[in-house]
């Protein structure tokens, strides 16, 4: 950056009353700056204030960030240059500021005073002195990382004042270690220091201290933090967000309170939705106005521009001899004689250029016969009128015989007798118009039988040379150029040729009949106009058109790529949004020939969703991809936690609405939907009294019926499944009561393989031991199988436990488990004698 004030006359920055003129630049923020220079010219006046320079680096740049220049052609008393309160932060290059001015300037005028030198990194010095012009004073150095604080560059014996500065807790020898001058170099300026700053305090008691939202730069002056701005830093300040471009207020520190029309964090952001959002074929550039894609117009974009259709506005044909059907996009001809695409061709029957039905020969059958006349040609074509006897005319060159009128498309006529040789054909109902007078090719009869003694006409024809020649960097039109090579008997004339043009990659042939030159006949010429997948080698071979050629072919090289697919589609969610394509097509070389320098560019159609990516060579060798793109927006998923709602309600407290027929209540999104179920219990708040005994069949004919041993008797609330325990029963039974823990299995660990063992824990409370303890393992399993891992168990004493390990394990053959739960038994067996009998008893697990 280069700040530039220039020579004027004296009197333009003097005003009437002989005031001065200044400039003032100041408030001003400098981010990632790589140079600022600033330079003024003899009576210029500069205030340079409260500017920030913080975080730029120009390693590579030999020169000073910051440099200024004090110049003119003479010496004004009252020119003055001040640098004050600026900040300079983290500069990394060869130094932060060069001061510099013209040696007419014979005292000090400008001052460097309140500004602050932070963590800056440079080579040479954090301020390069090349001039005594400034004073430098009150100003903060703390730059460890740099060389020298300050650098001498200007020879001489003036004394450069860089009194009453800060540089941290340091010493003057200290001080004079991190200065550049005289002590180093004899012929350099010297600087003085002293004395020094031993602190650094500035009172800004007259400005609230800055309002605690900005910082004392000098004696109560403010450099207010972002967003706040005044002199006590109490004023909002939107300049952060460009003072809301003119299209909001500042309500807060950069903080926009945008104006109707207007959105975003700076308003900047246009609103359209007046005008359906520019139909989603423009740009809104302002409330309420679009700025239309090139194929739409209208006030909402929704409207075609001429000649374009349909809902994309798509290009309308160039129609020749029609109009464009704007729902359609196709030509709508002017009457029945044009036809195809763009209406520029004639319907069956109509020729001319005016496509009028005009008399046409197409066809002479046969198309030979002999010179002595005689044979009966049937002529086939359009339009042929029909006359009175039915009485035709035929010219046979420049003799004219009768013909007969068959039919609308036919007429015949007898061959008269002729040389040997070709003849044009044409016809006439009248003798005036004959078939080749408006626009109607006359029809070539060939005569060939020829009288004793006649010779034929032997010659042969070979392909000399193309333009362009070389290389060709795609399918090109050439001219091919020949030469035809007749007997010694045979005089030059104007023959036919044929050239047949052979492409070694598309095998296809083409034929180009050419005629040689009226003015030289033993040359020809002709153009070729190749296909788009006309590459590799190229053959052209020159014949007689009944003949196989006699000569070698010519041959030249085309080069050309192609992509394999050349149009691919693609579906993508955008993600931070960068959607990346990879490996979606491959660039082939369908050539001969090596093809260097390939680059490559994209062209974009935003509102088609298309983009071409174009391939192409310097040299003009060139093929391009066509990707389709489709893309979508990742949606949220919401899920409830807890995914279900239950509660109580108290009989008579309840009011229940119910909205259709679904115990849930959906929760919609502009991007997704989800429900949550909900249920509720109607409870009551009565009391009263509630015994339960318990027996069970061992006690209840014991003698005296003890009660059951340790017999629990719980309340469970239906609405939330808590147990509430009311009675319990310690007296204990002489008998064996075994459980099993855990009473619950699940299986799904074990039929993935991630679990193989089962670990359950058999306790006797009885007071009585239980024989024969062992397990009966479920047989009906689908996936499992079970097994102990010990021979046997054995007997439980009374008031024991025991922990018995089952290993579990797949079997072979697998069935899908189905979706449905299953549940299968897992029983505990044991014996006890109760008297002279022994009793069986079992538990279960599942």
């Amino acid at each position: 950056m280069e700040i530039n004030v220039p020579h004027y006359q004296r009197s333009y920055y003097t005003s009437q009353n002989g005031a001065q003129r200044f400039v003032d630049i100041g408030y001003n923020k400098f981010t990632e700056t790589c140079g600022v220079t600033l330079n003024t010219w003899d009576s210029v006046n500069i205030s340079f204030h409260d500017n920030d320079f913080t975080g730029s680096s120009c390693p590579t740049i030999d020169k000073c960030f910051f440099s200024i220049s004090a110049d003119g052609s003479r010496d004004i008393p009252y020119h003055v240059f001040d640098i004050f309160t600026n900040k300079f932060m983290g500069i990394d290059g060869s130094c932060v500021i060069e001061l510099k001015s013209n040696s007419y300037f014979s005292y000090s005028k400008g001052t460097v005073q309140f500004n602050s030198f932070l963590l800056n990194k440079v080579s040479r010095g954090v301020v390069v002195l090349d001039t005594s012009y400034f004073n430098i004073s009150q100003n903060i150095f703390d730059n460890h990382d740099s060389t020298y604080d300050l650098y001498a560059t200007g020879s001489g014996d003036d004394t450069i004042n860089a009194t009453k500065n800060w540089f941290g807790n340091m010493t003057l020898s200290m001080v004079y270690d991190r200065i550049y001058d005289r002590r180093q170099d004899p012929s350099l300026m010297s600087v003085t220091v002293a004395p020094l700053l031993l602190e650094w305090t500035l009172d800004c008691s007259l400005v609230n201290n800055c309002s605690n939202q900005g910082q004392c730069v000098s004696t109560n002056r403010c450099r207010c933090v972002s967003g706040w701005t005044g002199k006590n830093c109490t004023e909002y300040d939107c300049s952060d967000v460009n003072h809301c471009y003119g299209n909001g207020r500042c309500i807060g520190p950069n903080k926009c309170d945008c104006h109707s029309g207007w959105e975003g964090d700076k308003c900047t952001v246009a609103s359209c939705l007046d005008v359906k959002n520019c139909s989603g074929h423009g740009i809104c550039l302002r409330p309420g106005v679009c700025k239309c894609a090139s194929k739409f117009t209208g006030e909402d974009c929704s409207e075609c521009v001429p000649l374009h259709w349909g809902s994309l506005c798509s290009q309308c044909p160039d129609c020749q001899h029609g109009t464009c059907n704007l729902t359609t996009g196709m030509c709508d001809c002017n009457g029945i004689n044009w036809s195809d695409v763009l209406c520029d061709k004639c319907s069956e029957t109509f020729y001319g250029p005016d496509c009028l039905p005009l008399m046409m020969a197409l066809q002479v059958v046969p198309n030979q016969g002999s010179d002595k006349g005689g044979t009966v040609v049937h002529v086939w074509g359009h339009n042929f009128p029909e006359v009175l006897d039915n009485v035709y005319l035929c010219k046979f060159g420049l003799e004219i015989v009768n013909g007969t009128w068959i039919a609308w498309n036919h007429v015949t006529c007898t061959a008269p007798q002729h040389e040997e040789g070709h003849v044009f054909l044409e016809v006439s109902p009248n003798g005036t118009h004959f078939t080749n007078t408006k626009g109607s090719l006359p029809v070539r009869w060939e005569l060939n039988q020829y009288p004793v003694g006649m010779t034929i006409d032997q010659r042969t024809a070979s392909v000399i040379r193309i333009e362009p020649d070389g290389i060709l960097p795609a399918p090109t039109t050439v001219t091919i150029i020949g030469t035809v090579t007749f007997n010694n008997s045979v005089q030059p004339k104007v023959v036919p040729v044929d050239i047949r043009v052979i492409s070694s990659y598309s095998k296809r042939i083409r034929v180009l009949p050419a005629l040689t030159d009226p003015l030289s006949p033993s040359s020809f010429s002709v153009t070729y106009y190749p296909y788009p997948d006309d590459v590799g080698i190229i053959s052209a071979i020159a014949s007689h058109p009944v003949e196989s050629s006699r000569n070698g072919a010519y041959n030249w090289t085309v080069l050309g790529m192609r992509c394999h697919p050349y149009s691919v589609s693609w579906d993508a969610v955008i993600e931070n949004n960068t959607v990346i394509f990879k490996n979606i097509t491959s660039l082939v070389n369908i050539g001969e020939q090596p093809i260097f320098n390939i680059s490559s560019r994209v062209k974009a159609r935003p509102f088609r969703g298309q983009i071409y990516i174009i391939f192409s060579t310097p040299e003009g060798t060139e093929t391009r991809l066509q990707v389709n793109m489709q893309f979508s927006v990742r949606k949220p998923l919401l899920v409830f936690a807890p995914t279900t709602l239950r509660e109580n309600i108290v009989r008579g407290t309840q009011k229940i609405v119910v909205e259709g027929d679904e115990w849930y209540h959906p929760l919609k999104t502009d991007l997704t939907t989800a429900a949550i179920s909900y249920r509720f219990y109607i409870t009551s708040v009565s009391k009263l009294n509630l015994t339960i005994r318990v027996t069970d069949e061992y006690t209840y004919f014991a003698s005296g019926a003890p009660l059951v041993s340790r017999a629990e008797v719980r309340l469970i609330n239906p609405g939330d499944s808590t147990p509430e325990t009311r009675y319990k029963q310690m007296k204990q039974v002489p008998m064996p009561v075994v459980t099993v823990d855990p009473v619950t299995v699940n299986t799904i660990p074990y039929e993935l393989g991630e679990e193989d063992t089962m670990e359950f824990t058999i306790t006797n409370h009885g007071l009585i031991r239980a024989d024969n303890v062992r397990f009966a393992f479920p047989s009906n399993h689908p996936y499992l199988k079970f097994n102990l891992t010990v021979d046997e168990i054995g007997s439980l004493a009374a008031n024991t436990s025991i922990k018995v390990q089952v290993l579990v394990t797949l079997q072979k053959t697998r069935r899908k488990r189905s979706l449905s739960c299953f549940v299968c038994g897992l029983a505990v067996l044991w014996d006890y004698v109760c008297g002279q009998s022994k009793n069986r008893k079992r538990g279960y697990s599942r």
